[in-house]
């Protein structure tokens, strides 16, 4: 495993790389890894373009016959090669994985979601499917945004509070030598 920490000429450190060899980022095998688990054919998948059939038409296109699908999100037909089938629910959740997770993601439900049952799919056009992707991609980005200045003000909290604690026995201490205990003021 290489860890590269040296700076560069502009003074920003590099990222580590410790996978293939001391070549990749977490980012980078995450990516292939991904890629990979995208790449398998899942029958399910192309099972519910099938379903979307509705009759036979003309590419508007070419001007060749085809077989004409309908979007489940804008109702109008399609060739099937203008269709893609879309995961109802997000591969990566918008709210994020819960449980352990790996280089970002927790694999285990990651692939339950990726490889879902027909009724997991919907059939849309390649259109609707870029405006639904750019969508989810948004709230995604809105909800890790949320959780990390969540996350900084809890941080910020906990060091304030810690702040003050120690602040108040260093009071303590300096009004008491001894530091032991308070010095009370004496009732008449």
């Amino acid at each position: 495993m290489k860890l590269d920490y040296r700076r560069t000429v502009e003074g920003i450190a590099k990222k580590p790389k410790p996978h293939n060899g001391g070549e990749w980022t977490d980012a980078r095998k995450r990516s292939f890894v991904m890629s990979a688990l995208r790449g398998a054919r899942w029958p399910v998948k192309y099972q519910t373009i099938k379903d979307a059939y509705v009759k036979d038409g003309v590419n508007p296109a070419t001007g060749r016959k085809c077989k004409l699908h309908k979007c489940a999100q804008c109702g109008n037909l399609f060739p099937q090669k203008d269709m893609v089938a879309d995961h109802i629910d997000p591969v990566v959740p918008i709210e994020g994985f819960t449980g352990e997770t790996y280089l970002g993601y927790n694999w285990n439900e990651l692939i339950q979601r990726l490889y879902c049952e027909v009724d997991g799919f919907q059939a849309l056009c390649k259109e609707c499917h870029k405006l639904k992707t750019a969508d989810e991609r948004e709230l995604r980005k809105v909800n890790l945004r949320k959780r990390v200045v969540s996350n900084a003000n809890k941080v910020n909290y906990k060091l304030l509070r810690s702040e003050r604690k120690l602040s108040h026995k260093v009071r303590r201490k300096s009004h008491n030598p001894a530091g032991w205990a308070p010095i009370r003021p004496r009732s008449c």
